[in-house]
C-alpha cells in the first residue's frame, strides 16, 4: 500500500486473523457430507449434466483466455506479480536455488520476491515449455468452478441453494468475461483461490471422516 506505507505490516494481522476464523467458522458448520462425482455412471443424466457443465466452463473459459492473453501482454508495465514470479521459476529452473530470492534489478529498480514456494512452484512446467504461464491461473479456476458444480445438490435447501448457483454463475462469469480486476490477465489470483477451495474441502473432509470415526467408536 503505497498510499499508507506505515500500515502495511500491520494489515496482515488482521489477514491472519481473518483466515484463522474462517477455519474455525468452517469447524463449527453441521457436518457437510462431500459426494463423489460417479465418473463411471456415464448412464446417470445427472452426472453427464455435471460433466457436460465442467466441459462448457473449460470452452469458455478457453475462449476468453486466448482474448486476454492477446490483449494484455505479461509486462511490469500491466502488473508486476507475474514478472516477478516468472524470474523465480527461470532461476530455478537455471539451478539458482540459492539466488531464487535475490532482488531483482530490472523491476522497480530491485524489487525483493516474496512468494512463497507454493505460489510460483506450479507456473514452473510451463515457464520450462516456454508456454503462457497464464494457463496455470486458468486450470486453477476451472478446477475451483468444477468442483462447484461437482459438490452442487439443488434438492437440499432449494433456495438458498439457487441463490448460490447464481451467485456462482455471476462470479465466474464476471471473472472470465470482465478484465477490469485482471485476474486471469495479470495476477496469480487464480491460484489463490484453488488453494482455498483445497483448504475448505480439507477442513470439511477431514471433519466428515473424525464424525465418522466418533460413530464407529461409539457403535463398537
Amino acid at each position: 500500500m503505497p498510499e499508507a506505507p506505515g500500515w502495511a505490516p500491520r494489515l496482515s494481522i488482521p489477514y491472519f486473523l481473518s483466515g484463522i476464523a474462517i477455519a474455525i467458522f468452517l469447524l463449527r458448520l453441521p457436518v457437510l457430507n462431500i459426494p463423489r462425482l460417479n465418473l463411471r455412471g456415464r448412464k446417470d443424466p445427472v452426472t453427464v449434466y455435471r460433466l457436460a457443465a465442467i466441459g462448457l466452463m473449460g470452452m469458455i473459459l478457453y475462449t476468453w483466455c486466448r482474448i486476454w492473453f492477446e490483449d494484455w501482454t505479461i509486462d511490469i508495465a500491466n502488473a508486476d506479480m507475474l514478472p516477478v514470479i516468472k524470474v523465480m521459476g527461470e532461476r530455478f529452473l537455471a539451478g539458482e536455488h540459492s539466488h531464487i530470492y535475490d532482488r531483482i534489478p530490472w523491476i522497480w529498480n530491485g524489487v525483493q520476491p516474496i512468494y512463497l514456494p507454493a505460489m510460483w512452484q506450479p507456473y514452473v512446467p510451463f515457464i520450462a515449455m516456454g508456454l503462457d504461464m497464464r494457463w496455470v491461473t486458468a486450470a486453477c479456476l476451472l478446477f475451483s468452478f468444477g468442483v462447484f458444480v461437482a459438490i452442487y445438490r439443488p434438492q437440499t435447501h432449494r433456495y438458498l441453494s439457487f441463490f448460490l448457483a447464481v451467485i456462482a454463475f455471476l462470479l465466474f462469469w464476471w471473472i472470465v468475461a470482465d478484465n477490469t480486476a485482471g485476474i486471469i490477465s495479470v495476477s496469480e489470483e487464480g491460484t489463490v483461490i484453488a488453494y482455498y477451495v483445497l483448504l475448505v474441502l480439507a477442513l470439511v473432509s477431514g471433519r466428515l471422516l473424525a464424525d465418522r470415526h466418533r460413530r464407529l467408536a461409539v457403535y463398537a
